[in-house]
Formats: structure tokens, sequence, C-alpha cells
């Protein structure tokens, strides 16, 4: 005589799986919160990281500004002193100031020469003849 089949009696003959080792589902989910972690741990890494370089950039570039004030401070002593020399010298007021007129725009634009030719570096032109390339074909033998 056969049995009918009812709502426990269908898992009774079949015994439960392992509890040492976990379901496959178990496992998914452990690896993905420890991804999420890993990358929450990485994220907070980086923007602490940030911070400190935005912080330090603030501070590099204040006393970069404090620094600039100083040298043009320097500059003006030096220009006001070479005036001073000359006038010394029996030069006439004009003439001193027409000299140092002339030393520093022949300075300037010396430096903006040198910046002109920097510039090209800025331009990214290997990066943008390697983009723009047409691809090398492959050679028969080698496919």
């Amino acid at each position: 005589m056969v049995e009918p089949v009812t709502e426990g009696s269908a898992t009774q003959g079949l015994s439960p799986p392992a509890l040492s080792s976990p379901s496959v589902f178990t496992e998914v989910t452990a690896l993905w919160h420890e991804l999420r972690q890993l990358a929450h741990d990485q994220l907070g890494l980086a923007a602490l990281e940030t911070r400190q370089a935005g912080i330090s950039l603030a501070t590099m570039l204040g006393l970069a500004i404090a620094a600039a004030v100083l040298l043009v401070t320097a500059w003006l002593t030096l220009i006001a002193g070479g005036v001073l020399w000359m006038l010394e010298s029996d030069v006439a007021w004009p003439w001193a100031i027409l000299a140092t007129l002339i030393l520093n725009v022949a300075g300037a634009v010396l430096l903006i020469m040198v910046i002109r030719q920097k510039s090209r570096d800025l331009l990214f032109s290997a990066t943008r003849r390697r983009l723009h390339a047409p691809p090398t074909p492959v050679p028969a033998e080698d496919q």
C-alpha cells in the first residue's frame, strides 16, 4: 500500500544539508558584503587623502603668493638700488629710468618666449597622434 504524500512527509526521508558547509548563497552574500566594505574603506581613504591634498595645495598656493610678494619687493629694491647707483654715477635720471625700463622689458620678453616654447608641451601631441593614428595592419602570418 502506498502512503499518501502529506506536507511534512516528502522531506522526511531526505537528510538536511550539512550545517558545516554554508550554501552558495551565503558565500556570495558574504563576498558581496566584504567587497562593499573594501570599497567603502578604499573610498574613505581616497576622501581623506583628497582632503589632505586640497589643504596642502591651498597652503602651497598661499605660501607661493607670499614668496612672490617678497621676490617682487626684492626686485624693486634691486632696481631702486641700480637707479640710485646710476644717479650717483652722474647719469641723468631719465636715462637711468630708461635703462631700467629696457632691462625689465627685455627680461619679460625672454620669459614670454620661454613660456610660449613650453606651452607646446601642454598639447599632448604624442598622445593625440597615437589616438588619431590609423590602426596598424596585422601581418597575415601573425593571424
